[in-house]
Protein backbone atom coordinates (compact mmCIF):
# COMPACT_ATOMS: atom_id res chain seq x y z
CA UNK A 1 0.00 0.00 0.00
CA UNK A 2 2.81 2.41 0.77
CA UNK A 3 4.07 2.39 -2.80
CA UNK A 4 1.16 4.79 -3.40
CA UNK A 5 2.87 8.20 -3.25
CA UNK A 6 -0.39 9.92 -2.38
CA UNK A 7 -0.44 8.16 0.99
CA UNK A 8 1.32 9.59 3.99
CA UNK A 9 0.99 6.25 5.75
CA UNK A 10 -0.90 2.97 6.00
CA UNK A 11 -0.95 1.03 9.25
CA UNK A 12 -2.42 -2.23 10.48
CA UNK A 13 -4.59 -2.07 13.58
CA UNK A 14 -6.07 -5.21 15.13
CA UNK A 15 -9.61 -4.85 16.41
CA UNK A 16 -9.65 -5.51 20.16
CA UNK A 17 -12.53 -7.24 21.92
CA UNK A 18 -12.91 -4.08 24.03
CA UNK A 19 -13.51 -2.00 20.87
CA UNK A 20 -16.95 -3.61 20.56
CA UNK A 21 -20.18 -2.13 21.88
CA UNK A 22 -23.51 -3.62 22.97
CA UNK A 23 -24.51 -4.04 19.32
CA UNK A 24 -21.60 -6.41 18.65
CA UNK A 25 -19.61 -4.11 16.36
CA UNK A 26 -16.82 -1.57 16.83
CA UNK A 27 -18.15 1.44 18.72
CA UNK A 28 -18.31 4.67 16.73
CA UNK A 29 -15.88 6.46 19.08
CA UNK A 30 -13.15 3.91 18.35
CA UNK A 31 -12.84 5.00 14.72
CA UNK A 32 -11.51 8.34 15.94
CA UNK A 33 -8.87 6.43 17.92
CA UNK A 34 -7.90 4.62 14.73
CA UNK A 35 -7.47 7.98 12.95
CA UNK A 36 -5.48 9.28 15.92
CA UNK A 37 -3.20 6.25 16.02
CA UNK A 38 -2.51 6.57 12.29
CA UNK A 39 -1.63 10.26 12.36
CA UNK A 40 0.42 10.06 15.60
CA UNK A 41 2.48 7.12 14.30
CA UNK A 42 3.12 8.97 11.03
CA UNK A 43 4.12 12.20 12.78
CA UNK A 44 6.44 10.44 15.23
CA UNK A 45 8.02 8.31 12.51
CA UNK A 46 8.84 11.52 10.66
CA UNK A 47 10.46 13.15 13.70
CA UNK A 48 7.61 15.37 14.89
CA UNK A 49 6.88 15.44 18.59
CA UNK A 50 3.34 15.01 19.84
CA UNK A 51 4.08 15.37 23.54
CA UNK A 52 2.64 18.86 24.09
CA UNK A 53 6.06 20.45 24.56
CA UNK A 54 7.51 23.23 22.41
CA UNK A 55 5.40 22.98 19.26
CA UNK A 56 3.27 20.42 17.52
CA UNK A 57 -0.18 19.49 16.25
CA UNK A 58 -3.49 19.85 18.03
CA UNK A 59 -6.78 18.55 16.73
CA UNK A 60 -9.20 21.27 15.64
CA UNK A 61 -11.89 19.25 13.89
CA UNK A 62 -12.64 15.66 12.95
CA UNK A 63 -15.39 13.78 11.17
CA UNK A 64 -16.16 10.18 10.26
CA UNK A 65 -18.65 8.60 7.90
CA UNK A 66 -19.50 5.07 9.01
CA UNK A 67 -20.13 2.91 5.95
CA UNK A 68 -20.17 -0.67 7.28
CA UNK A 69 -19.89 -2.18 10.76
CA UNK A 70 -16.62 -3.80 11.83
CA UNK A 71 -16.81 -7.00 13.88
CA UNK A 72 -14.26 -8.81 16.01
CA UNK A 73 -11.94 -10.44 15.01
CA UNK A 74 -10.56 -8.27 12.23
CA UNK A 75 -7.30 -6.56 11.35
CA UNK A 76 -7.78 -3.19 9.71
CA UNK A 77 -5.77 -1.02 7.35
CA UNK A 78 -5.96 2.66 8.21
CA UNK A 79 -4.65 4.89 5.43
CA UNK A 80 -3.75 8.54 5.79
CA UNK A 81 -3.20 11.18 3.13
CA UNK A 82 -3.13 14.96 2.88
CA UNK A 83 -6.38 16.61 1.78
CA UNK A 84 -5.56 20.27 2.34
CA UNK A 85 -2.70 22.50 3.47
CA UNK A 86 -2.99 25.91 5.11
CA UNK A 87 -0.37 28.23 6.54
CA UNK A 88 -0.73 26.93 10.12
CA UNK A 89 -2.95 23.90 9.58
CA UNK A 90 -3.50 20.82 7.46
CA UNK A 91 -6.23 18.27 6.88
CA UNK A 92 -5.61 14.54 6.74
CA UNK A 93 -7.99 12.12 5.09
CA UNK A 94 -8.43 8.62 6.49
CA UNK A 95 -9.94 5.36 5.37
CA UNK A 96 -10.51 2.27 7.49
CA UNK A 97 -10.53 -0.89 5.37
CA UNK A 98 -10.49 -4.63 5.84
CA UNK A 99 -7.06 -6.22 5.94
CA UNK A 100 -7.42 -7.40 2.34
CA UNK A 101 -8.45 -3.87 1.32
CA UNK A 102 -11.72 -4.97 -0.25
CA UNK A 103 -14.17 -3.58 2.31
CA UNK A 104 -14.28 0.13 3.10
CA UNK A 105 -15.65 0.49 6.63
CA UNK A 106 -15.31 4.22 7.16
CA UNK A 107 -13.76 7.40 5.85
CA UNK A 108 -13.09 10.67 7.55
CA UNK A 109 -10.80 13.60 8.09
CA UNK A 110 -8.89 15.43 10.80
CA UNK A 111 -7.93 19.11 10.75
CA UNK A 112 -4.79 19.81 12.73
CA UNK A 113 -3.29 23.15 13.74
CA UNK A 114 0.43 23.57 14.42
CA UNK A 115 0.72 25.18 17.84
CA UNK A 116 3.39 26.94 19.87
CA UNK A 117 2.42 25.34 23.18
CA UNK A 118 4.12 27.94 25.40
CA UNK A 119 2.33 30.87 23.75
CA UNK A 120 -0.90 28.98 22.94
CA UNK A 121 -0.83 30.34 19.39
CA UNK A 122 -0.83 28.77 15.97
CA UNK A 123 2.41 29.04 14.03
CA UNK A 124 3.39 28.23 10.43
CA UNK A 125 3.86 24.57 9.57
CA UNK A 126 7.53 23.46 9.67
CA UNK A 127 9.15 23.26 6.23
CA UNK A 128 9.93 19.55 6.62
CA UNK A 129 6.29 18.79 7.43
CA UNK A 130 5.10 21.00 4.60
CA UNK A 131 7.26 19.07 2.11
CA UNK A 132 5.78 15.72 3.19
CA UNK A 133 2.23 17.06 3.02
CA UNK A 134 2.74 18.66 -0.40
CA UNK A 135 4.12 15.41 -1.83
CA UNK A 136 0.99 13.54 -0.71
CA UNK A 137 -1.40 16.27 -1.82
CA UNK A 138 0.14 16.68 -5.28
CA UNK A 139 0.23 12.91 -5.89
CA UNK A 140 -3.42 12.67 -4.88
CA UNK A 141 -4.41 15.58 -7.12
CA UNK A 142 -2.55 13.98 -10.04
CA UNK A 143 -4.86 10.98 -9.72
CA UNK A 144 -7.82 13.18 -10.60
CA UNK A 145 -11.23 13.57 -8.95
CA UNK A 146 -11.51 11.53 -5.78
CA UNK A 147 -7.76 10.91 -5.73
CA UNK A 148 -8.09 7.14 -5.61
Amino acid sequence: MLNDLSLLDAIEIPVRWGDMDAYGHVNNTVYFRYFEEARVRWLERNGFRVDGKDQGPILLQTSCTFLRPVHYPETLWVTTWCKEIGRTSFVTGHEVRSHNGETLYSEGFCKLVWLDHARHRSIPLPDTLLALLEKSLHARQAKGPGGR
